[in-house]
């Protein structure tokens, strides 16, 4: 599993609250979203929005929806 994100951006923020509740573990690409990494070609290939966050799990296609992401246990939630 391998997560694309930026650290000031409240959806990766979320994605990685949520992963961490489930206890599943991310390899984290950080992208410098002031400098333009998320218009670099390599990145454009894995998500051609070009938006973060971005979740590659296996073989399936990104998922690129913050709120499509893993979501916290219902015990998580009020």
């Amino acid at each position: 599993m391998k997560l694309y994100t930026y650290w000031r951006s409240q959806a990766s923020f979320r994605v990685r609250i949520a992963l961490r509740l489930k206890g599943l573990v991310a390899e984290t690409v950080s992208l410098d979203l002031l400098k333009g990494d998320q218009f670099d070609a390599a990145y454009r290939a894995v998500n051609p929005e070009m938006v973060v966050p971005t979740l590659i799990d296996g073989d399936g296609p990104p998922l690129v929806q913050s709120l499509s992401l893993p979501r916290p246990a219902p015990w998580a939630c009020p």
